[in-house]
């Protein structure tokens, strides 16, 4: 247990809106730590999503102890780091302590096997970055040093998003290298002055604001935005949604050279009056469009919310949630949307500290246990990455820590370090594999790079695919070309019926063809039809058939002969039947005796196909003369917009079609 080096109570706050507060049953939540809190509890079960890891492989001589002094005054100087949260009959509330557990756990692997002692430090810090929280014992901290042969360490620290934020984190790892620097030089901290607003008192005054009404106008701005809210986001999805809302998740990161962006944001910055955060904005709003084909995408997003600045210099989670709504027309340049996207910015600076969780309140949704209410996806602009400087002789980079749980079906950090730009994609597991994600990353990239070219060109027209994958959909996939025989469909039949002549070639209601048979009775008919359509007639025969053994022998007959049959469903109305009967010019129809009277008053001759009595004795394949244009049936639309039309089939398609499902 680490005890405060001074009383808590001791703040100046003579001069500061905020009030001093001292509570035995503890404080207000702030309403993001509730929302935070509550989010956390449905979580948990699949993992850590609201704890935030950051971590430095460090290179130089490392003053352990030291660090661990400097890590203890930032716990002692922040009361939201010595928070716990507990319910009560009051509901939930924050108990700040003076007294804390020890957060900090050192690793000492020198004299391991180099490699082997960097796997094992990969294991411990993700191991303690998995590690949940009790978020009623405080610090919500933890600190991982690993000291590595070769005067190398990789320091981690995970701290729960309910008392940090990004700014918070920056702030202490600032505080960090002011103490660690102090103690090493003066052998003392840093001095640094207490502050002047503690968070508690924060949470209450924005409490005491919302019930004045302050929050009243923004809520009420979100309110209309958002009164008909955007459809749930059909992003492609790698698996099946779950039934409930999961947050099984993953993380991947693409790097790009800062310069290859800084075309676009310089251009839209001098030409448009354009932040750099609404040029990722839009150009996301973009790249969803053109994945999901929806006009109007909705996008979560984080404002600061420390809207004084004695709120600076305190670590606390102050951040509050902002869904921006997009309405995208194909049409539209990059230029038009970002000057849409104005407005949206507007609402932001001007409306973002009405709490989330109460403009959710306000629109009276119902729950939807499967996913999240307005937005589906996030987009934070991180700006600097923060960093850890232990001073002069000591190197700290960026260890990266792969995230293993989602608030979000996909969340997309943006942060600059070292000349280049990083985007980082915090996604779900149960709806995304890794794969699908880093193409995503790759497309957002290139499509911001370019937009660059020309921002007054459709947006629809911008390409975000890479030369190989242009190649890969235009060239190999849309490669669909195969050779396959010169032949006909009653060509292959006949080949069958040669080879299989016993095989049951069709059964309807208990009875059934053999090939040998099926294609005996059909060489018999076709030699009666071509006996008796003329040479000057249309190549169509009517078949007036239900479904039946007598039907399959009319269809094959007909194309064995070398013509083309017209299906007709004695169901259809007889309007229907004397068009199909006129338009197709048809002088035979082959029918059931039972309809033979139905078809009596046209000019077609009718004739009644019994399969037990053929028309001819000639019962061998039918020497016919067919072409691949040669067409094998006609089917008429439903004339639901005009009066049916007849549409011709031709046995170059009707081939390759079948010979495609079969091969």
């Amino acid at each position: 247990m680490v005890k405060t080096t001074h009383q808590i109570t001791g703040l100046d706050t003579s001069h500061s809106q905020y009030t001093s507060l001292e509570s035995a049953s503890g404080f207000p939540l702030s309403f993001t730590q509730e929302s935070l809190w509550l989010a956390d509890k449905m979580s948990r079960q699949d993992g850590p999503a609201y704890n935030e890891p950051t971590a430095f492989r460090v290179t130089g001589k490392l003053h352990v102890e030291i660090l661990k002094q400097a890590m203890h005054q930032i716990v002692e100087r922040h009361d939201a780091l010595r928070t716990g949260f507990i319910e009560t009959s009051q509901g939930l509330r924050a108990v700040v302590h003076d007294q804390f557990l020890e957060f900090v756990d050192v690793f000492d692997l020198r004299e391991a096997d180099a490699q082997e002692a960097n796997t094992r430090a990969e294991e411990l810090v993700i191991s303690s970055y998995r590690l949940p929280f009790d978020l009623t014992i405080c610090p919500l901290l933890r600190a991982v040093i690993v000291l590595l042969p070769g005067d190398e360490s990789i320091v981690a620290l995970t701290i729960h998003h309910i008392v940090t934020d990004g700014w918070s984190i920056a702030l202490i790892l600032d505080e960090i290298r002011q103490h660690y620097q102090s103690l090493c030089l003066a052998g003392k901290p840093a001095n640094l002055p207490a502050p002047v607003v503690r968070y508690a008192g924060y949470a209450l005054k924005l409490r005491q604001d919302f019930e004045r009404g302050a929050f009243n106008a923004g809520i009420g701005r979100w309110k209309e935005i958002l009164k008909d809210g955007p459809e749930l986001l059909r992003m492609p999805l790698d698996f099946p949604p779950p039934i409930g809302q999961t947050f099984n998740g993953s993380s991947c990161s693409l790097r790009v050279p800062g310069a290859d962006l800084a075309a676009l944001f310089d251009v839209c910055r001098l030409e448009c009056r354009s932040t750099d955060f609404n040029v990722l904005l839009v150009a996301y709003a973009v790249l969803l469009n053109r994945y999901t084909g929806q006009d109007r995408i909705a996008i979560g997003t984080t404002v600061l919310n420390r809207s004084s600045e004695e709120l600076l210099d305190i670590v606390g989670c102050f951040v509050n949630t902002v869904p921006l709504v997009l309405d995208i027309e194909e049409d539209m340049t990059f230029r038009e949307l970002l000057t849409r996207a104005e407005n949206i910015s507007y609402q932001m600076l001007h409306h973002g500290d009405a709490p989330y969780i109460k403009v959710l309140a306000s629109l009276d949704i119902a729950f939807d246990p499967s996913h999240n209410p307005i937005f589906q996806t996030m987009l934070t602009h991180l700006g600097e990455r923060p960093t850890l400087d232990l001073g002069q002789g000591i190197s700290c980079k960026p260890y990266p820590v792969r995230r293993v749980a989602a608030k979000y079906e996909v969340l997309i950090y943006v942060s600059e370090y070292d000349g280049q730009v990083e985007f980082e994609a915090e996604f779900n597991t149960d709806l995304f594999n890794t794969e699908t994600i880093e193409r995503m990353l790759r497309h957002y990239a290139l499509l911001l790079t370019r937009l660059a070219v020309d921002i007054d060109a459709k947006i629809s027209t911008v390409s975000f695919l890479s030369d190989d994958e242009k190649k890969l959909v235009l060239d190999i996939w849309n490669n669909t070309k195969l050779d396959y025989p010169a032949s006909t469909v009653v060509d292959l039949f006949e080949e069958r019926a040669a080879q299989y002549p016993s095989a049951i070639a069709v059964e309807f209601e208990g009875k059934s063809l053999t090939y040998d048979r099926l294609n005996r009775l059909a060489n018999q008919v076709a030699h009666f039809l071509a006996q008796k359509q003329q040479a000057s007639a249309p190549p169509f025969i009517g078949v007036y058939m239900e479904r039946s053994l007598e039907m399959v022998v009319a269809l094959l007959a007909i194309v064995k002969a070398g013509l083309a049959y017209v299906p007709i469903d004695p169901e259809y109305p007889a309007e229907r039947i004397n068009f199909m009967i006129e338009d197709a010019q048809l002088a035979l129809i082959l029918t059931h005796e039972q309809h033979q009277a139905s078809l009596m008053s046209g000019e077609a001759e009718i004739v009644v196909l019994d399969s037990t009595q053929p028309r001819t004795e000639d019962d061998a394949n039918f020497k016919r003369t067919l072409s691949p244009d040669s067409p094998v049936y006609m089917i008429y639309t439903s004339g639901s917009t005009g009066r049916p039309k007849g549409v011709v089939n031709r046995h170059v398609s009707l081939f390759n079609r079948l010979y495609w499902m079969q091969n």
